[in-house]
C-alpha cells in the first residue's frame, strides 16, 4: 500500500529537482505514514478526515487562483480568460452561420 505512493514521491522528486537526497524525503514519508497506521483506528480516520478537507481547500484555492489569473489578477494584467469575448478571432466558425 505504501509502495505507489513513494515511487510517485520518488517520480516528482527526480523530475522537478527540488530535493538533492530525495531518500530522506521517502524515509520520512514512510515512517510518518507507519505511525499513523500503529496507532488506533480512531486516530487514522481522523488523520483521513484532515487531509482531505486539505485536499478540499487546495481545490477551491487553485480553482480561485485560476479565476482571478484569467480576469486580469496576473502580472501582465492580461484578461486571457475574455481575450476572444467580442471577435471570435482564430475560431473555425468564424464566416459561418451559427448552428442554433
Amino acid at each position: 500500500m505504501i509502495f505507489p505512493l513513494l515511487l510517485s514521491v520518488r517520480v516528482v522528486l527526480y523530475f522537478t529537482g527540488k530535493c538533492e537526497v530525495p531518500s530522506v524525503v521517502l524515509v520520512v514519508m514512510s515512517c510518518l505514514n507507519r505511525i499513523i497506521n500503529l496507532f488506533a483506528v480512531k486516530w487514522y480516520g481522523e488523520s483521513e478526515f484532515w487531509l482531505s478537507s486539505g485536499k478540499l481547500l487546495l481545490i477551491l484555492m487553485l480553482f480561485c487562483f485560476t479565476f482571478v489569473t484569467m480576469v486580469g489578477g496576473n502580472p501582465k494584467h492580461d484578461a486571457y480568460g475574455f481575450r476572444y469575448w467580442r471577435e471570435p478571432v482564430g475560431l473555425p466558425f468564424k464566416d459561418q452561420t451559427y448552428p442554433y
